[in-house]
C-alpha cells in the first residue's frame, strides 16, 4: 500500500511561515502519530526544494539548480519508506506557483497525494503583499495602490477556483482540502492538525512566537529610510524584524495601521472580481457554512502624514530594548555553556552594561574572538 503524502501548497501570506516553523520543529512528535516531515528536500525550514526546482525564475532557484526533479522526489519516497510511517507532509507556499501536472508523473506511482491549500480574503493577500514588498526595498508607500491592485500577473494567483482547478485536474477534486484563513480561531498550527486527524495535545510544542505580523505605516516609512543606507541585505532585514517588533509593541492607531494602505472601495472593487470565482470553488468544496467575511465599512479619508516626534522616541527606545534582550539572551547561553563545561560561570551583567566592552567579553568566552 502506498504511503500518503500531503502537500501544504500555501497560498503566499497565509501562515505558511508559522507553520513549517511549527512542523519543523515538531517532527519527533508528528512521528509519534505516524506522519512524517522528510528532512530532504527542506531549505530554510521548508520544503522548498520540491517547488523551486520547477521554478527558474525565482530568486532562490540557484540553491536547487544542479538537481534533477526525479531524484529528488525518488530521494523523498525513499526516506519515506525508511520511516516506517504511513503518512507523510511537505510545505510549501511556492507549489503554488507549480503546474500540477508536472508533479503527477512523479507521485502518482509512489504516493496517495492529498492537497492543503489555505485561502485568504484577496483584498487582504493584498495588503500583506504590499507591505513585503515594501519592506523588501521593491515598493515604495509612495506607489500607486489602484496600479498595483490591477497588475494582471499577481490577480491571476488570487484566482484560487483557477488555481485549484489545476490541482483538481492532477489528483483529484476529493483530494483538494480548502481551509479559509478567516475561520483558522486558534493557529494555523492546531487546524492543521486537526485536519490530520492528530492529537494536538500529545508532545507538540506551540511556539508564541510573531505571526510574520506588519509594521505600521510609520515604521514601514522608516524602513523606506532605512533602505537608502547601505548597510547590506542582512542587516537590512534584522532591521525591519525589530521594527515589526517594535510596532507590535507600541500598538496601530487607526491612521498608522498597514491595512489603511487599501480603501474600503479599492476592497469592494478587489473581492467583486473574485465574487464568481470564489462562489465556484466554495461549493464546488462545500465551504457554505464558512465563506470570506464582508468587507467593512471604514472611512475612506487619507491617511495624514503627521510626524510624531513622541512615537518616534518611543520606537527608538523599542529597538534599544530588543536589543539590551538580544544581549541578554547571549549572556544567559555563554553562562549555560561554561556551566555545561564546569568552568567559572558568568555573572548576569546589569541590564544597561550594553557597551562594545561587554560584547567582545562574550565572544571571547565564545572562542570566537
Amino acid at each position: 500500500m502506498k504511503p500518503e503524502l500531503i502537500i501544504h501548497i500555501g497560498r503566499p501570506k497565509v501562515g505558511s511561515t508559522a507553520l513549517q516553523g511549527f512542523l519543523n520543529q515538531n517532527r519527533a512528535a508528528l512521528a509519534q502519530q505516524g506522519v512524517c516531515y522528510p528532512k530532504t528536500g527542506l531549505y530554510h525550514g521548508a520544503s522548498h526544494h520540491f517547488s523551486l526546482v520547477f521554478l527558474p525564475g525565482l530568486p532562490d532557484y540557484p540553491v536547487v539548480q544542479d538537481l534533477e526533479p526525479d531524484e529528488l522526489y525518488a530521494a523523498l519516497a525513499q526516506e519515506v519508506a525508511a520511516s516506517g510511517l504511513p503518512r507523510a507532509v511537505i510545505s510549501s507556499e511556492n507549489f503554488w506557483l507549480v503546474k500540477p501536472a508536472k508533479l503527477k508523473p512523479l507521485l502518482g506511482e509512489r504516493f496517495d497525494v492529498k492537497i492543503v491549500a489555505y485561502l485568504r480574503r484577496q483584498d487582504e493577500v493584498l495588503v500583506s503583499s504590499f507591505v513585503q514588498e515594501i519592506r523588501g526595498g521593491m515598493l515604495s508607500l509612495d506607489t500607486a495602490m489602484d496600479d498595483y491592485l490591477a497588475d494582471k500577473g499577481r490577480l491571476r494567483l488570487l484566482d484560487y477556483d483557477a488555481v485549484l482547478a489545476n490541482w483538481e485536474a492532477a489528483f483529484g477534486t476529493n483530494n483538494v482540502s480548502v481551509r479559509l484563513y478567516e475561520a483558522v480561531t486558534d493557529g494555523i498550527e492546531r487546524d492543521f492538525l486537526t485536519l490530520l486527524g492528530l492529537d494536538a495535545d500529545r508532545g507538540f510544542h506551540f511556539s508564541e512566537a510573531r505571526r510574520n505580523a506588519s509594521p505600521a505605516l510609520d515604521l514601514l516609512r522608516m524602513l523606506e529610510t532605512l533602505r537608502g543606507y547601505p548597510v547590506g541585505e542582512v542587516a537590512h532585514r534584522q532591521l525591519s524584524g525589530i521594527l515589526t517588533e517594535v510596532s507590535e509593541q507600541l500598538g496601530t492607531e487607526d491612521g498608522l495601521e498597514a491595512r489603511r494602505l487599501i480603501s474600503s472601495v479599492q476592497r469592494q472593487q478587489v473581492m467583486g472580481q473574485f465574487a464568481d470565482s470564489n462562489r465556484r470553488l466554495f461549493e464546488r468544496h462545500h465551504c457554505d457554512g464558512h465563506r470570506f467575511p464582508a468587507v467593512e465599512e471604514t472611512n475612506d479619508e487619507l491617511t495624514p502624514e503627521i510626524p510624531d516626534l513622541d512615537r518616534g522616541q518611543r520606537a527608538l527606545l523599542g529597538i534599544l530594548a530588543y536589543q539590551q534582550r538580544q544581549i541578554q539572551i547571549l549572556i544567559n547561553r555563554v553562562s549555560h555553556l561554561e556551566r555545561s563545561r564546569g568552568g567559572p560561570v558568568l555573572v548576569d551583567a546589569p541590564k544597561t552594561a550594553t557597551g562594545p566592552g561587554l560584547i567582545r567579553s562574550l565572544l571571547r568566552r565564545l572562542g570566537l574572538r
